[in-house]
């Protein structure tokens, strides 16, 4: 992953920022699972790198709106469904 700019590192840390990524790492990983995918089908079927799609559902990167919209393709839902509230599972988002 990029090192993250210095100047940018308190936005990571809020908690709005740090919700959000939650939140859309827990839909990624239900969703998956729910369907029986494993995260190398889920990256073709989305359209992206493996590394990425472990990347979000560990919670460890700043995904773009393209990488959204790709995600909602992919399992062929809304978007705004990959950010809402979900119980927390696994690991909670790494902040650095």
């Amino acid at each position: 992953m990029r090192p993250r700019r210095v100047q940018r590192q308190p936005q990571y840390r809020d908690p709005t920022y740090r919700d959000l990524v939650g939140r859309l790492a827990a839909s990624i990983r239900h969703l998956r699972e729910r369907r029986g995918w494993t995260q190398e089908e889920t990256a073709e079927l989305c359209a992206m790198p493996v590394r990425l799609v472990q990347q979000i559902e560990a919670g460890e990167t700043n995904a773009t709106l393209t990488t959204l919209a790709r995600l909602a393709k992919g399992f062929a839902i809304d978007g705004a469904t990959l950010l809402r509230a979900r119980p927390p599972k696994g690991r909670p988002a790494r902040v650095k």
